[in-house]
């Protein structure tokens, strides 16, 4: 509808390919014809991929080569390289099987020396699979290829049974605890469930199969409708003497382009902040504008516009802070990528921008607008992250100074902040969990677990006590310095006291206030939460101070503490927070940039 277009080309490789095959070229144009992108892939007499490209940034390509042996099975599989640069030999990944066809080997570099490699064998219906550290997992199926039992490295096992029709009906670990157990109707329908830590669940269903009604383990009944085409309408759930709804209304209007796309939806009740977002669409059917309510009043809206020529998301703009601003943002794409976000309304004003990007699609060079350049070091053959500095680009490692190196699992076994002089080493179980942090070689963190993941001890935090049936909800704590902390839970798993905290929750298990004992509400805090579920409001008091937090579409807070408020824009870039501008009604504005580590953390 965007008056975008994609072509498909087909023409024989020829000579170049070293025998003749067909290459399939895709390339999406935009409203002038031009191309936006093009990908394209070699394929064999049999239509396999043989060659895949892939445009990335720059206009260059990622390359993906395949190999099948004599059975028409993959045999080997490059890991993605940068055409212009790919090594010699490529880094393969080689799958290796046995007579009927199953799967027994992978392996794939590692690093310059190692070899990652994962073992299935099969015996029967039993499947053992070692990892690349020597961790073996055993798996048992039955004769329908469903798995009966699982088992650990360290023998734990857990048991699934299904009923004559396939249902899973009980989880048994070894043990002898059940886990889980359900029921089903007539239909196939979960008519009950009970589970280990969430309790027993009643369900109720219409003609058509959509549920009407769930009654949980406090006792509580949440109920359902839906119009004609199985769209929800509302979801009742019941809050002390009323009721809390969610309602979701759906556009009928073929002049808004709103037809079968959602037009509303509000939460109400008893409890509930009233709270409501509205939809708006383009000619074209494309999200155009979300306004936010809190009652009858306005919050604000966000406002999405799209590339003329290309479709493309090309600006957005958030809601009114100060004086009447309204921030709005220009993407700018290269090879239907994102390159750039600037300020609309002052070009000049690069918030961000992408320079270098690797076969695997990740961005390796970035810059700032406060001139600061991020660039991550990555190991070609596994795509895993090695090193990231950030700095001026005077002293690329200014700011950020960073390495990381990973185990042939994926657990990282250490990293360094090389500004600071800081090393920390992690250890793992056969399970892969963490066991033991070093610090410069001083111990920081040590962890002890039971059979089932359970944390038994903690350094510096004490013992750990668990409920004799609610598996995983830890009762009591033993804390080093002497004495115990308590823990309390409500029939679905909710903690209700911790330790002088008490807990409250809506009936959906979202929390609703945290409210320190004994006392006032001097030390607490309170949530609300939109119809689909994200939390939209925060109270916060602390020692008589109120401080209010509005959340909106999680790019846009509004930060209350007494008289001032403080207008906070998230501005993100390919979906990460890149930048932090706040604008206080003081009149004080402010704009951080943000760096991250290798789990996207500020």
């Amino acid at each position: 509808p965007d008056q975008t277009r994609t072509d498909w080309t087909y023409a024989e490789c020829g000579s170049s390919c070293g025998q003749n095959r067909l290459i399939v070229t895709e390339t999406l144009r935009d409203t002038a014809g031009a191309p936006i992108r093009s990908d394209s892939a070699h394929l064999d007499t049999y239509d396999r991929p043989l060659v895949t490209r892939t445009q990335i940034l720059g206009g260059g390509y990622s390359r993906v080569e395949r190999q099948y042996d004599d059975l028409g099975r993959l045999a080997r599989e490059s890991a993605p390289c940068t055409e212009s640069a790919c090594p010699s030999p490529l880094y393969w990944t080689t799958f290796t099987y046995d007579l009927i066809g199953r799967p027994t080997q992978i392996s794939r570099p590692f690093a310059s020396s190692s070899i990652q490699t994962t073992a299935i064998d099969y015996v029967g219906l039993k499947t053992t699979v070692t990892d690349p550290l020597g961790n073996v997992s055993i798996r048992t199926a039955d004769g329908r290829g469903r798995i009966t039992q699982s088992t650990d490295d360290d023998g734990y096992h857990q048991s699934f049974d299904f009923d004559a029709f396939g249902n899973p009906v009980r989880v048994t670990d070894s043990t002898g605890r059940t886990l889980q157990t359900a029921a089903f109707n007539v239909r196939g329908l979960l008519d009950s469930a009970t589970d280990a830590n969430l309790g027993a669940w009643h369900y109720d269903y219409n003609a058509l199969g959509e549920i009407t009604s769930h009654i949980d383990a406090n006792g509580k009944t949440t109920t359902y409708t839906w119009d004609a085409l199985g769209r929800p309408l509302t979801r009742a759930m019941p809050e002390g003497s009323g009721t809390i709804t969610r309602r979701w209304t759906w556009g009928t209007s073929a002049a808004a382009r709103e037809i079968d796309r959602l037009k509303e939806s509000q939460i109400s009740g008893a409890g509930a902040i009233t709270y409501r977002e509205a939809h708006a669409y383009d000619t074209k059917g494309r999200p155009l504008r979300t306004e936010f309510f809190q009652g009858t009043s306005s919050l604000g809206s966000v406002n999405l516009s799209y590339s003329s020529t290309t479709g493309l998301v090309d600006s957005l703009t958030y809601p009114e802070s100060t004086a009447g601003y309204r921030l709005k943002l220009k993407y700018d794409y290269e090879q239907g990528l994102l390159r750039r976000v600037k300020d609309f309304n002052a070009a000049s004003t690069v918030f961000w921008q992408a320079t270098t990007m690797d076969a695997y699609g990740q961005i390796l060079d970035e810059t700032l607008g406060n001139g600061l350049k991020t660039i991550r070091g990555i190991e070609p053959r596994t795509g895993s992250l090695n090193t990231i500095t950030s700095g001026p680009i005077s002293n690329l490692t200014a700011r950020q100074d960073l390495e990381y190196v990973w185990d042939r699992a994926g657990n990282l076994t250490s990293r360094q902040d090389l500004n600071r002089s800081l090393t920390e080493a992690f250890e793992y179980d056969d399970l892969h969990r963490l066991t033991r942090v070093r610090l410069n070689s001083v111990e920081t963190l040590a962890l002890a677990y039971d059979f089932n993941g359970n944390i038994l001890s903690q350094s510096g935090v004490g013992s750990y006590s668990y409920h004799p049936t609610k598996l995983h909800a830890v009762t009591s704590l033993s804390v080093p310095a002497g004495g115990t902390q308590s823990f309390i839970y409500d029939a679905n798993g909710n903690m209700t006291s911790r330790n002088g905290t008490e807990l409250q929750w809506f009936a959906d298990n979202r929390p609703k206030r945290i409210r320190k004992i004994p006392g006032s509400a001097s030390n607490s805090s309170e949530f609300q939460y939109g119809p689909d579920g994200q939390r939209w409001y925060h109270k916060l008091n602390i020692s008589g101070t109120t401080y209010t937090n509005v959340n909106l579409g999680g790019i846009f807070e509004i930060v209350t503490r007494g008289a001032i408020d403080d207008f906070q824009h998230t501005i993100h870039a390919n979906g990460v927070p890149i930048a932090l501008y706040s604008r206080k009604s003081t009149g004080t504005n402010t704009l951080r940039y943000l760096l991250r580590d290798h789990l996207g953390s500020v």
